[in-house]
């Protein structure tokens, strides 16, 4: 439970601040808020199903949440600034 929420925090976080990086208005910060959250998760779980048994599994957990929000973000203005 501990680790599920430290995924949500951390995408949170990141979602807000890959928002600010890739776009500076702030129009979609729920948006990135949301997409940065679902992405951490999902990749903390894949990480924790199919990642790599480590001395410190929270700190790569964490890691990958990271990394997953930024991609989900990343991905979502990627495809938002090709569709318009």
């Amino acid at each position: 439970m501990l680790l599920f929420f430290t995924w949500a925090v951390l995408g949170l976080a990141s979602g807000y601040l890959t928002g600010k990086l890739v776009r500076d208005d702030g129009v979609q910060l729920v948006l990135d808020l949301a997409l940065g959250a679902v992405g951490a998760v999902l990749a903390g779980l894949a990480f924790a199903n199919f990642g790599t048994i480590s001395s410190n599994p929270f700190l790569h957990g964490a890691f990958a949440a990271l990394a997953g929000a930024c991609a989900t973000l990343v991905a979502h203005h990627l495809l938002v600034r090709t569709m318009s």
